[in-house]
């Protein structure tokens, strides 16, 4: 009787969990035809939003889903279409190459993949992409765009094997707070160069006060740029620049600056978006009311230009510098630098970052070098473009640079104790840029600059502000 009891009471539990697992069953079931039906529509509502020219709201809700749905083909390709209308390259860029990964032959994906590589200026990728798209056999509605998309890398390939020529004429207003980049007060006593036996009988000198001088200033500038190809993947660039500060105030007026710079370069093209390139440098300074000249520079460059990962571009760039200062030939130097520049593309706008080693050998020795000898120079900086529509941009900059001298000086500004000079300083910008046609380019900026010495005379801060508005060729 036991026996048959056991029986029936396992019968009984075979039953409920088989009855248990075809209710989870049923339940799965119909979870997931609700989730899917809740895509679908979500799906839907986003191609309306697309066609209504929406194309912000359907990312923001396409991506509130991603953790979900990641992965699905349908909504990683809905998802990089809107993306890549509402400007997130680096979103489009990832969810279509997830269609890709599971359905390497959807035409539509890799259509779409061309335009956000073409977006980000990225021709050889684009190209590779449409060569893939074209063997596919794709549907006749993509070829309109297809060949919209051929004509425009063909484009960019004829501007770049192609003469280039770029020319700007500025004319700018400002006020610098700190034309002599000078402490707010200082006060040097010239009687401590005597030796103490002989101050009695030597008249006794006024001291020297020196003070920040603040002034408005007028600049004039000019820039040309030309591109010259030699062959297909060679050319020679050329960049020159003329630049004149005016200083309104008397006192400032003895630096007033103006320069003369010019640059040859020699580019290689390794691809659309690796070079090199080799340069040749020169500068001319003049200063004061009378332009006395200021400062001679001859130097060589060399740089190396390459992608890094799907959208951001890395800069390398050496330079070795002559430098020769006409009326103060103790401040003659050579310098070389290395740096490195970095530019990422975000969400509708960019970030940069910047590194910068730099190393100057005085030329002349003993009592007649510079004060302080040989000097180390490093900075890091960030940097961000910020687009406001299809007119106006923000610039915002911020760096650090630290200078090293090596070897006692500055004792006049020390209370006549010489000390290894050390310098920090911050460095702040801010530059609004309004397309006003398309020869007129109107420029607003201000800068802020403080640095710390251990040696209180070069404790500074100084801030600028300009207006300018310039006429583009």
């Amino acid at each position: 009787m036991l026996y048959f009891l056991t029986g029936s009471t396992q019968a009984r539990c075979g039953g409920a969990i088989r009855q248990a697992l075809l209710l989870t069953c049923l339940a799965t079931a119909l979870l997931w035809q609700g989730t899917t039906m809740a895509l679908e529509d979500t799906l839907t509502n986003a191609q309306r939003q697309l066609e209504t020219n929406q194309p912000d709201a359907a990312y923001q809700r396409l991506r509130q889903l991603d953790q979900e749905h990641a992965g699905t083909v349908e909504y990683d390709y809905w998802l990089g279409v809107s993306a890549l209308r509402a400007g997130h390259l680096s979103d489009a860029m990832l969810a279509l190459q997830r269609v890709l990964f599971n359905q390497p032959r959807h035409a539509g994906a890799r259509l779409e993949l061309v335009a956000t590589h073409l977006r980000l200026g990225q021709i050889d990728a684009a190209s590779r992409e449409l060569a893939r798209l074209e063997a596919l056999d794709a549907p006749p509605d993509a070829e309109v765009a297809m060949r919209r998309y051929r004509d425009a890398i063909e484009a960019h390939q004829r501007r770049e094997h192609g003469p280039r020529h770029r020319a700007r004429l500025t004319l700018e207003s400002g006020y610098d707070s700190n034309a002599q980049r000078f402490p707010g007060q200082f006060f040097i006593d010239p009687n401590q160069l005597i030796p103490e036996a002989l101050r009695p009988l030597v008249e006794e000198i006024e001291l020297i006060e020196l003070s920040r001088q603040g002034s408005l200033f007028q600049q004039l500038g000019a820039r040309y740029q030309g591109h010259y190809p030699i062959t297909d993947h060679q050319r020679i660039e050329l960049d020159t620049a003329l630049q004149s500060r005016h200083y309104l105030e008397d006192e400032a007026q003895p630096y007033n600056l103006s320069a003369l710079q010019g640059q040859l370069g020699w580019r290689h093209a390794l691809s659309a978006e690796r070079s090199w390139r080799f340069t040749l440098q020169t500068l001319k300074a003049w200063h004061d009311t009378d332009f006395s000249s200021l400062l001679m520079r001859w130097g060589i460059g060399a740089e190396y230009r390459h992608p890094v990962g799907e959208d951001s571009r890395l800069r390398w760039h050496a330079q070795w510098r002559d430098n020769r200062f006409d009326q103060a030939p103790r401040h003659d130097h050579d310098s070389g630098r290395l740096g490195v520049e970095l530019h990422m593309p975000q969400a509708g706008w960019a970030l940069r970052a910047r590194a910068l080693v730099e190393r100057e050998w005085t030329r002349a020795d003993g009592a007649a070098a510079r004060d302080g000898g040989d000097l180390n120079h490093y900075l890091v900086g960030l940097g961000a473009d910020i687009p406001v529509g299809a007119r106006q941009q923000w610039r915002l900059d911020l760096d650090h640079r630290w200078r090293e001298y090596r070897d006692e000086g500055f004792a006049i500004y020390n209370e006549f104790e010489p000390a290894v000079r050390r310098d920090g300083s911050w460095e702040a910008s801010v530059e609004w840029l309004y397309q006003l046609g398309s020869s007129w380019l109107l420029q607003a900026s201000a800068h802020y600059e403080k640095r710390d010495s251990n040696i209180a005379f070069f404790d500074m801060h100084r801030h600028q502000a300009r207006l300018g508005i310039n006429y583009l060729f």
